[in-house]
């Protein structure tokens, strides 16, 4: 590329990046993927802890190890509280601790329908290759060495704490929305209603 002349260089350039980019793309696309099956789990929650339906609880993991050995992408872990049994989630278990457990791995489906949500693609698009169901054994605990992603994950959410705390519940839930992306601190009426007035993009930071 060097030696070409400077329009041919430029052209090559081009052809270049166009090929390294697609080639990064498909490798992103098509991670190479764990066996499913039980494994002993470890890893940093990296992002916002968030419930669903029935006692779901859904969280990012980033610095994932399958029995003892390091793998590459985050895992979507999830698993259920039963309240009605007086189950409910750990008050420990917060952005940028180590957790360690015994879970199912499973591979993340696409859509089903041509039009229809796209879940492995959601999950891809945040650095998440796999899924992980279970929380047999589970034990919370500091991190023994620094991991950027946690160090992130936690800072965000002593902020979010820090504006809900100095603002009050609602204020410091739609500033924490709006100034640090924890768009979980929303109540899902709220989102609905924003986005059925067309003004949804506002409760993101680039909004």
């Amino acid at each position: 590329m060097l030696l070409l002349k400077k329009r041919l260089r430029f052209v090559a350039c081009i052809v270049f990046a166009f090929v390294l980019g697609s080639l990064a793309g498909c490798l992103a696309f098509h991670p190479s993927l764990p066996p499913e099956g039980d494994y002993k789990v470890g890893g940093v929650i990296s992002g916002e802890i968030t419930d669903g339906s029935f006692g779901q609880v859904r969280v990012p993991l980033s610095s994932v190890t399958l029995n003892d050995r390091p793998v590459s992408g985050g895992a979507y872990w999830t698993f259920y509280v039963d309240e009605r049994k007086g189950e409910q989630k750990p008050d420990d278990l917060l952005p940028g601790k180590y957790v360690s457990f015994q879970a199912s791995l499973y591979h993340p489906s696409g859509a089903v329908n041509p039009d229809g949500y796209n879940f492995r693609e959601s999950l891809l698009r945040k650095g998440i290759t796999f899924g992980l169901y279970g929380n047999d054994g589970l034990v919370i605990s500091e991190p023994d060495s620094f991991y950027y992603a946690g160090f992130i994950a936690s800072l965000r959410h002593s902020l979010s704490e820090a504006l809900i705390r100095g603002l009050g519940d609602e204020t410091g839930r739609y500033a924490s929305a709006l100034l640090l992306g924890m768009s979980s601190q929303i109540p899902s009426e709220d989102h609905e209603a924003f986005a059925n007035l067309g003004i949804a993009h506002i409760l993101s930071v680039s909004g």
